[in-house]
């Protein structure tokens, strides 16, 4: 039986790979944004982030950034 877990991550794969490229790209460009320009970001030395796979909205330009402007990234550690 799968868990609930599962089921949730199933759906959510099927729903991010329904969008289009376009609306993809606008989505990652309005969540960057209103990420970079917050307050929290602003004032953190240090930012939590996954990294994004599949369909998933994109961090690597926030990983990038905070790189740039010095913050310390963390990001999770996957192992099977």
């Amino acid at each position: 039986m799968d868990t609930l877990k599962q089921q949730l991550r199933r759906a959510f794969k099927a729903s991010g790979a329904a969008l289009t490229p376009e609306y993809r790209d606008y989505a990652d460009c309005a969540i960057r944004a209103f990420v970079l320009e917050s307050e929290l970001w602003q004032k953190a030395r240090g930012v939590f982030l996954y990294v994004s796979m599949w369909a998933e909205p994109d961090t690597r330009a926030l990983i990038d950034a905070a790189l740039a402007e010095g913050k310390r990234v963390y990001v999770p550690l996957c192992c099977p």
